[in-house]
């Protein structure tokens, strides 16, 4: 852990999680890229640990002994802007495309407030933008998010179940999975609040076997889950 001052005061970075920051990003750029065949769906498939842990991470850095709810605010705020940096991108884009005559205004209007093929993936601002207002608003009435563990694993279960087990047993479940997914957003950000909250007693628990586990159990089932989505 290394300590970094600034003109604002000090904060603490985690050299480790920087570099498991720009891996994820990679990967997100991977899994969008539409690699091709079985190595694609291999790599496709390791590589949808990202987003869960961008949320992971993004709850990891809202903890602070103090109490988050002054920082928060500042979260939310840059939050927003990053949304609307993307939006009036892709505005200009859409009006690109309605000058050359590929679409017409009503679909300008609605990738503008709703989605489209290439903007779709604001989803993830929008969840997080979501959970730092609910983090506000929790600390604001004295409630301790990490007393949603529970919730956040039945999340997770419903989750594996949709898209990993039903799936196994030939059920046509995509779907689903596919609405219930973003929801995991919530459960990966109060593990990674949890976890920098018990920081110590976590670091007890790590091991290199125990990594070698996780990495090789999680690969096998991110795997999994895009084959089911694929097929």
């Amino acid at each position: 852990m290394k300590i970094l001052k600034g003109g604002g005061g000090s904060r603490s970075e985690n050299k480790t999680l920087r570099g498991i920051t720009a891996l994820a990003a990679f990967c997100v750029v991977i899994i969008h890229c539409n690699v091709p065949g079985t190595f694609g769906d291999v790599v496709t498939g390791l590589s949808r640990f990202a987003v869960p842990c961008f949320f992971m991470i993004s709850g990891y850095y809202l903890f602070s002994k103090n109490g988050y709810l002054e920082k928060i605010p500042n979260k939310i705020w840059n939050t927003v802007k990053l949304i609307l940096i993307l939006k009036v991108m892709y505005l200009i884009i859409d009006f690109i495309l309605l000058k050359n005559g590929t679409i017409g205004m009503n679909d300008v209007a609605y990738n503008f407030i709703i989605s489209s093929d290439y903007n779709q993936h604001v989803w993830f601002l929008y969840a997080l933008l979501a959970l730092y207002v609910f983090s506000y608003l929790a600390a604001k009435h004295n409630f301790d998010i990490s007393r949603l563990f529970g919730i956040a694993i039945v999340i997770i279960v419903i989750d594996l179940i949709f898209s990993e087990l039903l799936p196994v047993c030939g059920f046509d479940t995509v779907q689903i999975s596919n609405k219930i997914y973003p929801f995991i957003g919530l459960s990966f950000f109060i593990i990674g609040y949890l976890i920098r909250k018990n920081m110590k007693y976590v670091k007890s628990l790590l091991t290199n076997k125990l990594l070698a586990i996780s990495v090789m159990g999680g690969g096998a089932v991110c795997y999994r889950i895009n084959f089911c989505q694929q097929n």
